[in-house]
């Protein structure tokens, strides 16, 4: 096949990836966490909510079509037949799978105090003040039945809507989303008094909080600014242009009066793809300056914790929907 017609391309993305796995690889499927999957020949290649991202590489996308060709390496156009092919067209006769129900949000519960949670962040560099800061607004807390830290998102209405727990304990790497979390309402912190149309962007609530102790250790107001978490860096394309990430998308929709955005996301390749599209989408409606930790530190706790002299003892590799060890 030489080419592609546009009716069969739109054919060949009718299917979604988790419909062309169960019917082709379906013993390289296994469940994730409450509702997503991952593949056992590629294990960091995570699927849920009917998008797949491949966070090993950087890359993701919703469809089969999609897969195939950034993970499979087939043709695009090998690809496209492939998926209009009479055999698939038997074993999938619908247009488009119906979504799978949302999960209701549940915030974790409360334990009586945050006191691990404080001494968890204050290890990995984190200024006692903001900590306080934090739990004080209810930003942060810890959960009673396995000490996770629990980062928290509301919406408009003071209305918790979005959680991320992060284990406390050094031997695990537990770390996710509440299920039922909506990411346009993910943890951000905004102090009372801080500059309204200028505010800044990383990919998690810890990178966040590190940014501004090292503001407060060069003897600044940490106060005066925004945090937002975007609760990683998937950028989804739509018709060949990036979209914005949910969280950064729903906070600019509550606080129109933005015009300035530091986007400062991890290092590596995935978050500086990230931040690059960002800055794409955001071209001629905000002046968006995009920084990065210096050499030799992937994130900005990373780097927090080198001006400090901690030895980072954090384990952050490893399986992400098993309860920490108590």
């Amino acid at each position: 096949m030489g080419y592609c017609t546009k009716e069969q391309i739109e054919t060949a993305r009718t299917m979604d990836i988790l419909t062309y796995l169960r019917l082709y690889e379906p013993e390289n499927l296994k469940p994730f966490g409450r509702n997503g999957y991952c593949l056992k020949d590629h294990d960091s290649l995570k699927i849920s909510n009917g998008k797949w991202y491949w966070w090993s590489r950087g890359v993701g996308g919703k469809t089969a079509l999609d897969y195939l060709v950034s993970v499979r390496n087939v043709p695009f156009t090998r690809a496209v037949e492939m998926l209009c092919s009479e055999s698939v067209k038997a074993a999938y006769p619908v247009s488009k799978p119906r979504d799978r129900p949302k999960a209701e949000f549940i915030p974790p519960e409360k334990n009586e105090n945050s006191r691990q949670v404080a001494a968890y962040l204050m290890k990995r560099g984190i200024d006692k003040e903001i900590i306080d800061y934090c739990i004080g607004e209810g930003l942060l807390y810890e959960d009673r039945q396995y000490h996770n830290a629990v980062f928290a998102g509301y919406n408009a209405e003071k209305q918790m809507k979005y959680a991320f727990k992060r284990s406390t304990y050094a031997n695990s790497a537990f770390m996710g989303e509440v299920g039922g979390s909506d990411k346009r309402y993910s943890f951000s912190l905004i102090p009372k008094g801080a500059e309204e149309k200028m505010a800044a962007v990383f990919e998690s609530a810890i990178d966040a909080l590190s940014y501004a102790t090292l503001l407060k250790m060069e003897g600044l107001a940490w106060k005066k600014y925004r945090y937002i978490s975007l609760g990683g860096v998937y950028l989804e394309k739509a018709n060949g242009a990036y979209a914005l990430p949910p969280a950064l998308e729903g906070y600019l929709k509550a606080y129109p009066q933005t015009n300035t955005l530091i986007i400062a996301l991890d290092s590596d390749g995935a978050g500086q793809k990230a931040a690059a599209g960002i800055q794409a989408v955001l071209e001629g409606t905000q002046t968006v300056c995009v920084i990065q930790p210096p050499k030799g530190a992937k994130d900005y706790n990373e780097m927090l914790m080198a001006k400090k002299g901690l030895k980072n003892t954090v384990k952050t590799r490893g399986t992400k929907n098993a309860e920490p060890v108590r």
